[in-house]
């Protein structure tokens, strides 16, 4: 009964984090992609975005720079 509250609770996870990243993967990339990152420390939703092509919002210093020049 354990096994299947945990596999319960790994894919509402992998959903959520699914979910904040908006990435257009199937469910089956994200569990590949969340296994080959188990062993470091990384913020799962900025690789994902980052691997997907979705465009990160500028920092604050990028802002400063296309300020200077426009």
């Amino acid at each position: 009964m354990a096994q299947i509250w945990i596999a319960l609770i790994a894919i509402l996870i992998l959903t959520y984090i699914k979910w904040l990243s908006e990435c257009p993967w199937a469910m089956s990339n994200v569990f590949v992609f969340s296994r080959n990152q188990l062993h470091t420390f990384n913020d799962m939703v900025l690789l994902i975005k980052a691997l997907s092509g979705i465009p990160r919002p500028p920092t604050d210093e990028e802002n400063r720079l296309l300020a200077l020049f426009s």
